[in-house]
């Protein structure tokens, strides 16, 4: 695939050094010196509101990918990247959408080999269908689950044929309501639904994300919908702020995934 073929700002095609990440985590975190437990509880302290923008620019240069009629194949954390020299989680132009060697157009048919994480894959390319745009959104509920939960889907499990079976017959990564909102989770096992069919495209979980982050800023005051997904992300917000001591763990577990770059 042609570099110029995507012109995207959120996509990218080079990669960042896995020893980079701590230095990627300092900057992060305010231009910290020392990562401290201090420094992890400010992460968790962080609006739970910070972990849509993420997930609104990763979703929005999935987008720019599928209106460009291509699939990306190969869809995981690992290859969302921050851009070192201009570390800003709000700034849309510091998060990255990489490794588009497999990146593809829609109608190509041919087989390609099964590549990837395991648990980022969809059900139907584990049992040897073709990669579709429908695949991407299952990955990105596999993003979804990383950005709220701070672990990876399945991390107790080998990747296996044993895993594939279970994710072949519908097994997928715990996740309860205290962790994440309502209409998060709801959303995160719509683009996880054993049908391709089912899942929502990525125009339609931008504009979901979205009206999460109108509601949640009160752009929408006095809407229903808007004081129920609010009261959601607060009382997460506070479960979060409760249970700091135990998710430093969680923290200490990302550090040692060195390609691992989304902070929450």
């Amino acid at each position: 695939m042609n570099k110029n073929e995507i012109k995207d700002h959120n996509i990218v095609f080079e990669w960042i050094p896995y020893n980079q990440f701590n230095y990627i985590t300092l900057k992060c975190l305010d231009k910290s010196q020392n990562l401290t437990s201090k420094s992890l509880n400010e992460v968790k302290e962080y609006s739970i509101n910070r972990m849509d923008d993420i997930l609104n620019v990763i979703i929005e240069g999935l987008k720019g990918i599928h209106q460009k009629q291509k699939i990306h194949h190969d869809f995981h954390t690992g290859n969302i990247l921050f851009l070192t020299k201009n570390l800003n989680i709000h700034n849309r132009k510091s998060l990255f959408i990489s490794d588009m060697g497999l990146c593809d157009d829609v109608n190509n048919t041919s087989e390609l080999e099964i590549y990837g994480v395991m648990s980022y894959m969809a059900s139907e390319v584990l049992r040897g269908k073709p990669y579709t745009q429908a695949a991407d959104i299952y990955s990105f509920s596999m993003i979804m689950y990383f950005t709220a939960i701070g672990y990876q889907p399945f991390i107790d499990r080998a990747h296996d044929h044993s895993l594939a079976l279970d994710i072949c017959n519908g097994i997928r990564p715990k996740i309860n309501e205290p962790e994440a909102p309502k209409c998060y989770i709801d959303l995160m096992k719509r683009c996880w639904d054993p049908n391709p069919v089912n899942r929502p495209n990525a125009t339609e979980i931008y504009n979901r994300i979205k009206s999460f982050q109108d509601f949640y800023n009160s752009y929408k005051k006095g809407e229903p919908e808007a004081i129920e997904i609010k009261n959601q992300f607060k009382e997460v917000e506070n479960y979060r702020k409760s249970h700091l001591s135990s998710l430093n763990k969680v923290h200490k577990l990302l550090l040692i995934h060195l390609n691992y770059v989304i902070l929450i």
